[in-house]
Order: structure tokens, then C-alpha cells, then sequence
């Protein structure tokens, strides 16, 4: 009877059935979840099969596998259709990575994100899952056959070619470390064979080569033959070379043919709202980003990489070819009047991470302003450096480099209507006093309940307009404005104390989620504190994931789930 493999067990529990279960359950597309699962089945185990290549990693595996009290292996159908069950393998599963190797295992998540077009959350979640699953597999294989180190290793080592071979090609460079292979392109040796010709006739592969030179002969005259298809139109537009994930580039990002020109992308015609019409390449940022609007799942944060955006080396000077694609990004986003996106520069490891950290955050600036400049409202982009941290080409090659030197677009919200004119109505205060605030929002009712000398100990309001984006304590200049209103009303009535109290959604372990309620918490209050309010009148608290007001399993329910309390505790 053949001996059942890790693979092989993972494809059997992660079968496509179950992988549906899964994509309904985290509200992703089907398509996009299978092939998450399918790059991650293989991906992950040849992570772990790579710690055996050294003692020190055959070790750590080893008394993780021994020392660890794994808890029976709850069901797909348990892990499907349970949220708690669900999350819980999938913090265990990424915990035990990050002690197989470091922090960098995210890296993992965020590359499935990339290449499948789930969302960073979801792609965190499967790949929890596929490690709980894997590292209970290997647990029952130690312990039911009572393996020493060597043996474990041996039989991990048996298999990692195989597996290394069906993990995805593209994440060869940015996964080389996990995977434990630089995927350099293998030359085939051409065996020399010494046999004398015999007399009176050509060896076989003479005939061979005499035939191939006459049928490239023949397809040359073809095409010096064939009409000349450039037009005027074509001369106006860009020359779009290929993106990285076709057959025709190699892993140090070169054509398979330098010496060709690049073949210009097909361009579409795309129809957006509001009667707009935009001309895109197929397969390019741009037409990929509209697909995602139009479909109107509702997932983000939602990464892109800005493939046809290119900069002029060591600058942030956007290059002219990339000019008319920036245009195009204008467009959706008036097409769009609620899409909010964060842009996030990437260079080259050209220079020193100071350098390259500046000239990251240059780049995003500059396509910001290039987007400002079209008429996008400044606070609907966000921008974010990130240097020379997140390759996706070798930086060996010129052709590499460039791709590196790019920038990444995330979609930060979209669903929402857009807002009209915000009303700001007066409310009374102490000494005959007005107080202006937003209508309805969380100061108005804060300031309402002042003014009727409300005593009831600990009311709680939600700063509904206190919005964060995922695994961060940063806020919206909207949302500033109500902090300052909130300071004001702090000034007005001189002995309200408050409890500022964080929450956050399901993503992430808890060590992580209540630090960062922490920090959210401690945001408020230090906005307070510049605005000249006491520290002392001021207490935070974290609750971190605890204490939900919405489901974890939609976006908009996580959205509301990263949110901010102020409990009025002294009057």
C-alpha cells in the first residue's frame, strides 16, 4: 500500500468541495480561494520540509512536532462552519511556522494574497489552516510510528523535490528563503557525441539542422512578406511590456528573448459609471482594479501592484510611458467618487535603506500629487513607503530592478456612498455657550447628554466616525476633525473624565489584536493631550477582538469591529 505523503494528505482534507465550504465562509471568490489553497498545499510544505536541510531546523521541527500538545483535528466541516474552530487552527497553524523559521512568515500570506487575488486577511487564515493541518499530520506520523529525528528527517527529505517542483513559479524569488530553492533556470547540458561521419553520407542531426535553418528560412520570408500592421494609433500609445506572470519572462525578470521587442498588451474599451469609457490593457493594473470594483465584493484591504507604472532609476519621476496609465487611475477613481486607496512605494536595493526608505515614500507622493493634480480629492490616497523590503524580481539584472522600482495600489474602501455636505448644527453649553458640531455623530450626542446634566455612571458612545484601516492606529482627517470637536467639549465642560476603549476585529492572533486596541486607544487619547487636555482626565482601556458589535466573516462587519468607545466616567 502506498505511503499517504503530506501533499497528498493536504489535497485530501483541502479537497474542492471543502475549498468552496471555505470560500463562502470567508466571503471570497471561489475561483480566487482554489487557487490560493492550490499555491499554498505545496508552498507550505516544502517550508516545512526545508527545515530539515540543517540540524538546528530538523531539530526545532522535531520538539515542536514532540513537545506540542496538539488537540485532535477538528473537521473541514468544523473549520468551515465554525468561526472559533476556524480561527483558532489558524492562529496555531501560523504560531508554529513563526518558530519554524521568524516574523518574515507573513511574507507567505502576503505573496498567496498577491497571486490569488484573495484578500490579506483571508490569505493569513489559509495559510494558518494549511499549516494547523500539516503539522498535525506529522504529528500523528512521529508519534503512531514512534520516529527519532533522523528517521522524521529522512522521510521529509525523500519528498521535498517533488513538492518543491509544483510550487508556484512566482513565488520562486520572493519565497526562495521559505521554500528553500533560488529557482535558477536550469541549463540543459548538451551531450558532445564524438561519432565519425561515415563515408558518403551526413549524420542524423546534420539532416536536423538542415531542416530546422530551411523551415526558419521559410517563416522568416512569411513575415517580411506579411503587412506592416503599425498605424498612427498605435505609435500614440505606450509600448506595455508583458506582465511578469507570463510564460514568455524568467524569475530574473527578462523576456525569454531579450533581443525582441516587447509585445504591445491588448487594449480593451471598459465601461465605467457614470457613462465614463476608459481604453485599457488586458491583464494590467488598471483592468484588473475595474474588474474588482465592478464586481462589488466588498473585500479589502485590496492589494494591487501598479504593473504598467514605472520611475526613472534613483527618482520619483513617474516615466512618460507610464503617464497615460496614471490617467486612466484618474478616471475610475472619478468614476468611483468613494474609493479610498493607499499607495505604496517600492524601490530597487539600489542605495542604502535610508535612501531607499525616502525615495519609497518620494514615489508614492509623487503618484498621489499626479492623482491630486487630475482632481482626486487628497484624502481619499493615503501613501506608505516601503524601500527596498518587498521585491518581486531580482534586483541582479536592470530588468529586475525595474520591475522592483514600482508601486503598489491597495483599496481601502469602496462600498461606501458617497457623503454629501456634512451639517453642523449648535448645541447648548454652560454659560450660555454654543458648541458647533457634526449632526448626529458621536460629539453631537456626547454634547446632547452633557447639556441635559446626564448622570448615569459609565455611558458609553461609540465614536462611530473613528474609522481605522487593518492592523493599524491611523485615522482619517475626517475623523481628526471629530477628535478636535471631542476636545472642545472636554474644554467646555472642564470635569468630564473619560475611558477611551479599543477594539479590533477577528484578524490576527490575540497577542497582536490587543496591543493594537491598545495603541488605538492610546491614539485618542494623545490627540486629546496635544489639544490641551489633561492626561489625567484621561484612562484607556483594550479589549481587543472580545467584544464584537458585528460579524468578523464580512469586511464591512470587520470594518466596524476596528472601532474606538468613550465611556463617560466622571461628570
Amino acid at each position: 500500500m502506498a505511503t499517504t505523503t503530506p501533499l497528498d494528505h493536504l489535497r485530501s482534507v483541502f479537497n474542492p468541495s471543502a475549498v468552496n465550504d471555505l470560500a463562502r465562509s470567508l466571503n471570497e471568490n471561489k475561483a480566487s480561494t482554489q487557487k490560493a489553497i492550490d499555491g499554498l498545499l505545496p508552498t507550505v510544505t516544502a517550508g516545512v520540509m526545508n527545515r530539515v536541510t540543517d540540524r538546528e531546523g530538523s531539530t526545532t521541527l522535531y520538539q515542536l512536532l514532540t513537545n506540542t500538545p496538539f488537540a485532535t483535528e477538528p473537521t473541514i466541516g468544523e473549520l468551515v462552519d465554525t468561526s472559533s474552530e476556524r480561527q483558532k487552527a489558524a492562529e496555531s497553524g501560523n504560531d508554529l511556522l513563526r518558530k519554524l523559521y521568524d516574523q518574515r512568515v507573513h511574507q507567505v500570506a502576503q505573496e498567496t494574497s498577491r497571486y490569488s487575488g484573495v484578500s490579506l486577511g483571508s490569505a493569513t487564515t489559509l495559510t494558518g489552516l494549511v499549516a494547523s493541518v500539516l503539522m498535525g499530520f506529522l504529528h500523528r506520523q512521529v508519534v503512531s510510528n514512534n520516529m527519532t529525528e533522523a528517521q522524521l528527517a529522512a522521510m521529509l527529505n525523500s519528498g521535498v523535490d517533488a513538492t518543491r517542483s509544483v510550487t508556484p513559479v512566482v513565488f520562486g524569488l520572493p519565497l526562495a528563503w521559505f521554500i528553500g530553492t533560488a529557482y535558477t533556470a536550469p541549463t540543459p547540458a548538451v551531450p558532445v557525441r564524438e561519432d565519425a561521419a561515415p563515408s558518403g553520407g551526413l549524420l542524423w542531426w546534420q539532416w536536423l539542422l538542415i531542416a530546422l535553418g530551411l523551415i526558419l528560412l521559410i517563416l522568416l520570408l512569411l513575415r517580411a512578406c506579411g503587412p506592416d500592421k503599425t498605424t498612427a494609433d498605435q505609435a500614440d500609445q505606450p509600448v506595455l511590456v508583458a506582465p511578469t506572470d507570463t510564460l514568455a519572462s524568467d524569475l530574473d525578470g527578462n523576456g525569454a528573448d531579450s533581443g525582441l521587442a516587447a509585445v504591445p498588451d491588448v487594449k480593451v474599451g471598459v465601461d465605467l459609471p457614470g457613462g465614463r469609457k476608459v481604453n485599457v490593457a488586458e491583464r494590467s493594473f488598471n483592468y484588473a482594479l475595474i474588474q474588482y470594483l465592478a464586481a462589488k465584493d466588498g473585500q479589502y484591504p485590496r492589494v494591487f501592484a501598479f504593473d504598467n507604472l514605472t520611475f526613472e532609476p534613483g527618482s520619483a519621476r513617474i516615466t512618460a510611458e507610464s503617464r497615460p496609465n496614471v490617467n486612466d487611475l484618474i478616471q475610475i477613481m472619478q468614476a468611483y467618487p468613494s474609493l479610498r486607496i493607499r499607495v505604496e512605494g517600492n524601490t530597487d536595493n539600489t542605495g542604502t535603506d535610508a535612501q531607499n526608505d525616502a525615495l519609497s515614500g518620494e514615489r508614492a507622493e509623487a503618484v498621489k500629487q499626479a492623482l491630486v493634480a487630475g482632481g482626486i480629492e487628497p484624502v481619499r490616497v493615503a501613501t506608505r513607503e516601503r524601500g527596498d523590503n518587498m521585491p518581486v524580481a531580482t534586483n541582479k539584472t536592470e530588468a529586475g530592478r525595474e520591475q522592483n522600482r514600482r508601486i503598489d495600489v491597495v483599496v481601502l474602501s469602496v462600498d461606501v456612498p458617497a457623503a454629501g455636505p456634512k451639517v453642523r448644527v449648535a448645541v447648548d453649553a454652560p454659560g450660555g455657550r454654543k458648541l458647533l458640531l457634526t449632526d448626529k455623530a458621536f460629539t453631537y450626542q456626547l454634547a446632547r447628554y452633557l447639556a441635559t446634566k446626564g448622570s448615569r455612571p459609565n455611558k458609553s458612545f461609540l465614536f462611530d466616525e473613528l474609522r481605522f484601516e487593518t492592523n493599524t492606529a491611523r485615522i482619517t482627517p475626517d475623523a481628526q476633525a471629530e477628535v478636535n470637536d471631542l476636545a472642545q467639549i472636554m474644554k467646555t465642560y472642564p470635569t468630564l473624565h473619560i475611558r477611551i476603549v479599543g477594539y479590533t476585529d477577528s484578524v490576527g492572533p490575540e497577542s497582536i489584536n490587543k496591543p493594537l486596541s491598545a495603541a488605538r486607544a492610546t491614539f485618542v487619547k494623545d490627540a486629546l493631550v496635544k489639544e490641551g487636555i489633561s492626561a489625567d482626565r484621561i484612562t484607556t482601556s483594550n479589549e481587543g477582538q472580545d467584544e464584537p458589535i458585528a460579524t468578523n466573516q464580512t469586511a464591512k462587519g470587520r470594518q466596524r469591529n476596528r472601532r474606538v468607545e468613550i465611556v463617560v466616567t466622571q461628570l
